[in-house]
């Protein structure tokens, strides 16, 4: 039971199984770490156990650097603006604005944001207007994009063909 409460609370990837025995796991829970510990010398298995767990911290807190950078380096101009309306107000959840018109800006942005996992679906407003908040992922990506791009200006710049954005 306390495994299955585990998993509902965390990824697999954050849950470490800790067993004492050589026996096959069974099927649902084969993909998700684990490692073996013979609990007969105490010392030494405090100290697999404590090696394990700073090893896959090192790792999430590598993982997390790496989804942060990873999203920065994807962002399109439409979900840098977006970014910075949840700047302005990082602890509040956010609906398009001007609801009575189309928000182009948002119809193309939120669904990557979604798909990258920066901000996620928080509710809806009068129960027809969806909000979104940022996520923990999201709150990292906004702080490391306000600290790269605080003297930065967007201008727009027309060609005779196209409409392109900026950065200066």
């Amino acid at each position: 039971m306390r495994f299955g409460l585990a998993l509902a609370m965390r990824q697999p990837e954050e849950v470490l199984l800790l067993r004492d025995d050589f026996d096959d796991f069974l099927f649902d829970v084969s993909t998700v770490p684990h490692m073996q510990v013979d609990f007969e010398d105490v010392d030494i298995a405090r100290q697999r156990i404590s090696t394990e767990i700073a090893d896959r911290l090192r790792l999430q807190v590598y993982m997390k650097d790496a989804r942060v950078e990873r999203a920065l380096r994807a962002l399109i101009i439409e979900e840098f603006e977006v970014l910075e309306s949840f700047r302005q107000y990082p602890d509040f959840a956010l609906c398009e604005p001007n609801r009575g018109t189309v928000n182009f800006r948002w119809m193309i942005a939120i669904p990557r944001l979604l798909d990258k996992g920066v901000v996620e679906l928080h509710g809806a407003l009068d129960s027809k207007y969806p909000s979104y908040r940022l996520t923990d992922l999201g709150r990292a990506v906004n702080s490391k994009l306000a600290q790269h791009v605080q003297h930065v200006k967007i201008g727009r710049v027309r060609t005779a063909q196209q409409q392109c954005y900026n950065l200066r």
